[in-house]
This record gives structure tokens, C-alpha cells and sequence, in this order.
């Protein structure tokens, strides 16, 4: 890869948001001029089975320890990046475990940006959803193992997200109200 490229992760099932996406990503990462970001990132449209699409907003606060700030699928790493890869001991949360170590990389925070813009689709029936517990259980160990938070915090996570996911079983309607109070301008298409 050349020094200007950016890269992202697509799973089987996802892409891009539109055909336009990569021309819009273009011009506003060039506003940056000869200083790019490490890591880019925007919001993702969430894709659901019963044909229903939620546009889920990333998250402006980076804090590993609470989890991804957004989709893996709506993140652009620069080149630099090029060299880290996949720790494949992780089945469901090797995406996580790279957003950690490359976080981890850089000397300043602030060469992350947020782009005001939905990045990708994500597919919501995807092996991450349906193997939920197990995946975790993986976040669970890689806060501990990443030393982003104690073994209690951590615990605490993950009761927080198995609530969430009973949540989303039990009434999806209900999930959809609380993730609109818990995040910012969601939307559904």
C-alpha cells in the first residue's frame, strides 16, 4: 500500500453504505491535508433480517474499556497499520482486540476522527449476533488481558451487555427506546 491509503475490514454480508461512499470518505479525509488521521471513522447502518435498516451513530468518546466506539466495518486505518494483524485466538472479538492494540499505538488520541458520515452496512445476522455470549466472553477477557479495566469492571461489562441482549429478545421495541436514550440521534430508515 501507498503512503496516502487508508484500509477497512469487511465481513461477508457487509459493505459500504452507497457507491458514493468512498468519493465522500475522499474528500473529507484530504481535508486533512499532509497530517491524515491514523484511524477515521463514522457511523454504520445496522441491517436487520426482517428488512429493517437503524443507522447506529458512532461514538465521539473513545473508551476502550466500555467497548468498540463504532463498527469495525465503519473504521479506516492508514497505512501505517498495514503490519498489525488479527489475533485469530480470538474467535468473535479479534476486531476488537485490533481496535485495542491499534489504539494503543498511537502517541495522541487526537489522531483519531470522527467523520459526520453512515460508513457501512452492518449485517446484523451475522456469526457475531448469533454467538453473542460467547463474544462476550471474549470482550470479557480482553479488557482484563489488555489491562483496559479490572476483573469487577469488566464483569460489570459484560452483565451490562447480556441485559441489552435479553433486552433486544425480549422487546425490540423496548431495546430501540433505551439505545435511543444511551446514544446520540439514532434513526430509523
Amino acid at each position: 500500500m501507498t503512503k496516502c491509503d487508508y484500509f477497512c475490514f469487511l465481513n461477508s454480508g457487509d459493505s459500504l453504505f452507497e457507491t458514493k461512499t468512498l468519493a465522500e470518505l475522499n474528500k473529507k479525509i484530504s481535508v486533512f491535508g499532509e497530517n491524515p488521521p491514523a484511524i477515521v471513522y463514522g457511523h454504520a447502518c445496522e441491517e436487520f433480517a426482517q428488512g429493517k435498516e437503524i443507522v447506529k451513530p458512532a461514538n465521539s468518546e473513545i473508551n476502550l474499556e466500555k467497548g468498540m466506539f463504532c463498527h469495525h466495518q465503519s473504521m479506516l486505518f492508514h497505512y501505517r497499520y498495514a503490519q498489525l494483524r488479527y489475533d485469530l485466538e480470538y474467535k468473535l472479538s479479534a476486531d476488537y482486540d485490533y481496535i485495542i492494540r491499534a489504539v494503543k499505538m498511537l502517541d495522541d488520541q487526537s489522531n483519531i476522527k470522527m467523520l459526520d458520515m453512515v460508513v457501512s452496512r452492518f449485517d446484523m445476522t451475522g456469526v457475531s449476533n448469533s454467538r453473542r455470549i460467547s463474544g462476550i466472553m471474549e470482550d470479557f477477557r480482553l479488557r482484563v488481558e489488555n489491562d483496559l479495566c479490572s476483573y469487577l469492571s469488566s464483569g460489570l461489562y459484560a452483565a451490562r451487555s447480556i441485559c441489552l441482549m435479553g433486552l433486544k429478545q425480549f422487546s425490540y421495541p423496548l431495546y430501540l427506546f433505551m439505545r435511543s436514550k444511551t446514544t446520540f440521534n439514532n434513526q430509523v430508515i
